[in-house]
C-alpha cells in the first residue's frame, strides 16, 4: 500500500523533481503557444487547453488525489 511517507519521498525524490520541472516548462510553453495563436483555429486552441489541463493535473497531484493502492501479491 502507498503511505503518505512513500508519496512525500516521491515528491521529493531527485526524478520526481526533475520530471515535475519538464511537466511545468511544458505547461508554459503549452500556453505560450495558445496565446500567440489564440482563435485561429479553434480546434488546436481546444487541443492546447487539453494539453495544458492534463500537464496541470500532473503537476498539481497531491496526497489526497491519491487513491490507496494495495501491492500484488501475485508470483
Amino acid at each position: 500500500m502507498i503511505t503518505k511517507e512513500d508519496f512525500v519521498a516521491w515528491r521529493q525524490s531527485p526524478v520526481t523533481q526533475a520530471v515535475m520541472d519538464a511537466v511545468e516548462k511544458q505547461i508554459f510553453d503549452r500556453a505560450s503557444m495558445l496565446a500567440a495563436s489564440a482563435g485561429v483555429d479553434s480546434l488546436s486552441d481546444r487541443f492546447r487547453v487539453g494539453e495544458i489541463t492534463a500537464y496541470r493535473a500532473i503537476y498539481g497531484t497531491e496526497w489526497d488525489d491519491v487513491s490507496p493502492v494495495e501491492e500484488s501479491t501475485d508470483a
